[in-house]
């Protein structure tokens, strides 16, 4: 195994949705598993396991396991992202530490997913202290980002969440909606700066 990320939800969408705000951590008991979970299955490429931890112990009880890159693969921990570490590791590259520039930029501890924070609650989003993960680099993602998700877009699912408005995804929002979340981000300074051609 050549690189770990774990992190602690801070916040997530319903009940039981994908996590919103996301605290990066290092827990020897995730990584152990991990390990052994990718020695026993011979496992090879991203995946990612899931944990409850009990509040009053702090153990981690193992739930499943993603063979897949999750949502919090692109982020940058220890100087290197998971991507990065297996294209090195594929080329036979020594490690070389990301730019100080992007160093700056993703190297943060809190941090509200994108576009997950828009679908969630107003107490979520005055969380200042978290910074939100936007794709600045590409335009044309976080303008789609900023739409429904495409199982959400039709009118039975528009529908439905009319009936259902506690769906464990959080509730759908529309652009101008979205564009009027992002300002409020930008006023509690989770969002430092947006650009004016995305409003």
């Amino acid at each position: 195994m050549i690189g770990t990320l774990g992190v602690n939800v801070v916040s997530y969408q319903g009940r039981t949705g994908a996590a919103t705000v996301i605290e990066i951590t290092q827990s020897a008991d995730m990584e152990r598993a991990a390990r052994v979970t990718c020695a026993a299955l011979k496992l090879s490429g991203f995946f990612g396991l899931d944990f409850v931890r009990c509040a009053k112990t702090g153990t981690y009880h193992f739930i499943e396991m993603n063979p897949r890159l999750t949502q919090i693969g692109h982020l940058c921990h220890g100087g290197n992202t998971l991507i990065r570490r297996l294209l090195q590791h594929v080329r036979g590259r020594a490690q070389v530490a990301m730019p100080a520039a992007a160093m700056e930029l993703h190297e943060r501890t809190l941090i509200a997913l994108f576009p997950q924070i828009l679908r969630t609650d107003p107490d979520t989003m005055k969380n200042a202290s978290a910074w939100i993960d936007i794709p600045w680099r590409y335009p044309e993602l976080v303008e789609e980002l900023l739409r429904r998700p495409w199982p959400r877009r039709g009118s039975v699912a528009r529908l439905e969440e009319r009936l259902r408005p506690n769906m464990p995804y959080g509730k759908s929002v529309d652009r101008g909606e979205a564009l009027g979340k992002l300002s409020t981000l930008l006023k509690t300074g989770m969002v430092t700066d947006m650009p004016m051609a995305t409003l």
